[in-house]
């Protein structure tokens, strides 16, 4: 995986599912555009999204954004 930060890591969790953009997006409840930026490091989620990506997941927000290596939620 690239650095650790919040655009390399949804990349990495959605991939991982093999979702595509506009299914994530339908997931998320945000448009396309909104998953394609958020992934290119354009725009940040704002909390409301960065909560309900992180449960999603099933992982922590300190992990999403780069702030911890392991993958365990706290949530």
């Amino acid at each position: 995986m690239e650095k650790a930060n919040f655009a390399s890591r949804f990349r990495y969790l959605r991939k991982e599912i093999g979702y595509s953009m506009r299914q994530m997006a339908g997931c998320l409840d945000v448009g396309k555009t909104i998953i394609g930026q958020w992934e290119s490091g354009k725009k940040e989620p704002n909390l409301v999204n960065l909560i309900a990506i992180a449960e999603f997941f099933d992982v922590s927000i300190d992990w999403l954004v780069g702030r911890e290596n392991s993958v365990g939620s706290d949530l």
